[in-house]
């Protein structure tokens, strides 16, 4: 018999508070309507409320930018730059640009024009949200794997345009976009002068400053393996400059003849990779976290080390058993 499961994670990077810091002095906001995914803003600040509403406008903004499946710019620049250059906004267009960059610093582990074979994964991840469990066939994983050549991307930089050389190429920023608007909220705070915040984009975090006593923020990293009173492989203390992020095999999923298919989809081998539970990154901008957090799970673990020593990444690998394995 098939089984099947199918789950969403809402957070597995949390910012943490000890019970003891003045409760009063901390106010919180939850937002569930961008990158479907949760986003929590913690800060200690008296102009909180329209310090959040600034956070909020870029959220929305972006959101409406990156979004694929809804009626987002990007969908828009999918169905139509296989046929002419599109003028797209300046946002996108770096947003797209720096995404490209990350292509080459992984060796193609990290690959926004994968969006033809993540597409196809997530047709059938819905299907089995549905209970009509199955898997591609190959022939249509071939078929998409054939349209991931970024090569085939041509972005001008004087135009502002994209264009598709082959017209079935598809982008997708999954592995982008929460690091890129991490940043920009954590510049945005930076602009306004607030110190003490932490922001999670889905398990993407970044903080700003220390919290009010000096302290680091306490960010606990899920262990997707562990018992109940074992949540948490770590938990670090963050200050502003460092941001985490973690790629996870549990975080949109369903188990298919006992396999777990899930959305991290391995450019070379056209399948979700299963060497690992979760991969955690901490590097200097959330950008580079989330997209090294997603380029390195779709690494064995031998170049996963080796990627992250080259590059100066302090990482974390837990593996299907439940054993940590700790870069650092």
């Amino acid at each position: 018999m098939r089984k099947i499961a199918f789950f969403l994670a809402l957070l597995f990077v949390l910012p943490l508070f000890s019970c003891t810091e003045a409760s009063e002095d901390v106010e919180t906001r939850v937002f569930y309507d961008y990158f479907d995914t949760v986003v929590t803003v913690i800060g200690y600040d008296a102009e909180f409320s329209s310090t959040v509403e600034k956070i909020e406008a870029i959220l929305k903004k972006y959101h409406e930018i990156c979004d694929i499946y809804g009626d987002g710019e990007l969908k828009a620049v999918n169905g139509a730059a296989g046929n002419a250059p599109v003028t797209v906004s300046r946002e996108l267009f770096v947003l797209l640009s720096d995404a490209v960059k990350m292509h080459e610093r992984t060796n193609g582990k990290s690959n926004v024009a994968i969006g033809a074979l993540t597409s196809v994964w997530h047709s059938y991840r819905e299907r089995a949200l549905s209970g009509n469990a199955a898997i591609p066939t190959e022939a249509d994983l071939t078929e998409a794997g054939s349209h991931i050549d970024i090569a085939s991307l041509v972005l001008d930089e004087e135009n502002s345009t994209v264009y598709f050389r082959d017209p079935e190429l598809r982008l997708d920023l999954g592995a982008f976009a929460k690091g890129k608007v991490a940043d920009l909220i954590a510049a945005e705070l930076a602009s306004l002068g607030k110190t003490s915040y932490a922001v999670s984009v889905g398990g993407t975090v970044v903080v700003t400053g220390a919290k009010p006593n000096g302290d680091g923020w306490a960010v606990g990293i899920e262990n997707p393996a562990g018992a109940e009173n074992e949540p948490y492989t770590e938990i670090l203390s963050l200050f502003g400059g460092t941001a985490l992020a973690t790629s996870g095999s549990y975080q949109r999923f369903y188990d298919y003849g006992g396999v777990r298919l899930h959305h991290i989809v391995d450019p070379d081998t056209f399948y979700p990779k299963n060497d690992f539970l979760s991969v955690t990154v901490a590097a200097k901008s959330a950008f580079e976290a989330d997209a090294y957090s997603t380029a390195i799970f779709c690494m064995s673990l031998s170049d996963g080390e080796k990627f992250a020593l080259e590059n100066g990444l302090a990482v974390t690998w837990v593996l299907p058993d439940g054993a940590i394995k700790k870069s650092h």
